[in-house]
């Protein structure tokens, strides 16, 4: 419980600041506090922080109750892993578009990494630019199809 609350805090501290830091880099010091205070931005600061703490320590609770039953974490951090994705029902729809968005270009590295590794595709070079190319596209494509 008490690193729910301190994941609590520490994330409401920083999603305050990149709420405001545009504002102080504008010197707007009077918008500041309106925004601190605003009814809307502390709702969305308090989901966003929700969604940070309970996605942390579900994850960390069934890490720790599956590596009891499994003792490899190969098992273990796929099960925490998906469970702990269903925190994302608390946050905002375009935030969950985002994190997709976020998660799916490093799901298309890790899968280049483990078949380079594994021999499957041969080494290609600049893969960096070919898979920044390719999960644009397909980032893309996917918010065209949105409807």
């Amino acid at each position: 419980m008490e690193a729910f609350f301190s994941n609590f805090a520490y994330a409401y501290l920083a999603s305050t600041l990149f709420q405001v830091l545009p504002l102080l880099a504008k010197a707007k010091f009077t918008k500041i506090i309106s925004t601190i205070f605003s009814n809307s931005k502390i709702r969305d600061s308090c989901k966003f922080v929700l969604f940070i703490a309970l996605f942390n320590s579900i994850y960390k609770a069934v890490l720790c109750a599956t590596r009891r039953i499994f003792k490899d974490d190969r098992k273990c951090a796929p099960i925490a892993g998906l469970l702990s994705g269903t925190a994302l029902m608390l946050d905002v729809k375009a935030r969950r578009q985002f994190l997709g968005a976020a998660a799916l270009g490093r799901v298309i590295d890790t899968g280049f990494n483990l078949a380079e590794e594994k021999e499957v595709i041969p080494k290609i070079g600049k893969k960096e630019c070919i898979m920044f190319i390719v999960a644009t596209a397909y980032c893309n494509y996917l918010l065209g199809c949105q409807k």
